[in-house]
């Protein structure tokens, strides 16, 4: 007796393990710059997107250390690309001054922790969830770190693409950090679906960066970053200045635009009314 396979009507699935999926949803979310330095057990992120990344116009830079690699990530995003690296703990621990960098610059990055035994070099084989204050306070400072953690290695899609799109929105380094059993062990079944890629905002969007604004307020949230280049894009304080006011190079201030945004706001938002069960 010959049997026919059974009648399906769900999606097909896909065997593969979280750093593939991570690799694939930063090409699916428009990332086209990578790089980064190998490390157990986030190294196969990088095999992938050099693999791939490539068909889709994007570059891979493996450096010759932790700190150069999160360097040109930095760097290719300065100069408008959607960057991530790479790494786990070590790493993360030496590309630490780099993320401090990206705060300050105001520039989105992507960061992968695939999280290992610890501290130091600990055990590279074994899995842990013991990252999470070094994601979230990697840097001095007080500034704020979005962090993502995905559940299952399906999730892992949907997170690392939501974490790829999120720093441009933000201008801001984003961490995600997965661990070792979710990222490098393979045999696992995820669902096949679609995902919305989404394109870093540039100044040269709106028609160059004439009059550009740190902060601007318009419809889509995304304040546009200036690029390496652009006419009116770089602010620079005045040399007789002994305060901290910048211009824009078209006799614009900081302050001014920061009270014009101020104004903006209250003017678009809606007037609250006296809750009348109050005296």
């Amino acid at each position: 007796m010959k049997m026919e396979p059974p009648e399906s009507h769900q999606a097909g699935k896909l065997m593969t393990d979280g750093n593939d999926m991570t690799a694939a949803a930063a090409i699916f979310a428009g990332c086209d710059f990578f790089g980064g330095y190998p490390i157990t057990p986030s190294t196969e992120i990088m095999q992938f997107l050099t693999r791939e990344i490539w068909k889709y116009g994007g570059s891979v830079i493996q450096a010759e250390d932790e700190i150069a690699g999160v360097g040109c990530a930095l760097g290719a995003s300065f100069a408008g690309k959607k960057a991530m690296t790479a790494t786990s703990g070590p790493g993360m621990s030496l590309k630490t001054e780099i993320i401090g960098l990206a705060s300050i610059a105001e520039l989105p990055l992507v960061i992968v922790n695939v999280q290992r035994g610890g501290p130091s070099t600990g055990l590279p084989t074994k899995s842990e969830q013991a990252d999470l204050y070094q994601a979230v306070f990697s840097a001095h400072g007080d500034v704020v770190r979005p962090v993502l953690a995905p559940t299952t290695v399906a999730d892992t899609f949907d997170t690392s693409s939501r974490r790829s799109t999120s720093p441009s929105s933000t201008r801001r380094p984003w961490s995600c950090c997965p661990t070792r059993n979710r990222a490098a062990q393979g045999g696992h079944a995820a669902d096949r679906h679609e995902q919305v890629q989404a394109r870093r905002a540039a100044a040269s969007d709106r028609g160059g960066a004439a009059g550009l604004r740190p902060v601007p307020i318009h419809r889509e949230r995304i304040s546009p970053v200036s690029h390496p280049g652009v006419a009116g894009g770089a602010y620079s304080g005045p040399a007789s200045s002994t305060t901290s006011t910048v211009t824009d190079g078209v006799g614009r201030s900081a302050r001014q635009d920061e009270r014009e945004a101020v104004q903006e706001v209250r003017a678009a938002a809606p007037a609250v009314r006296p809750d009348s069960r109050r005296g």
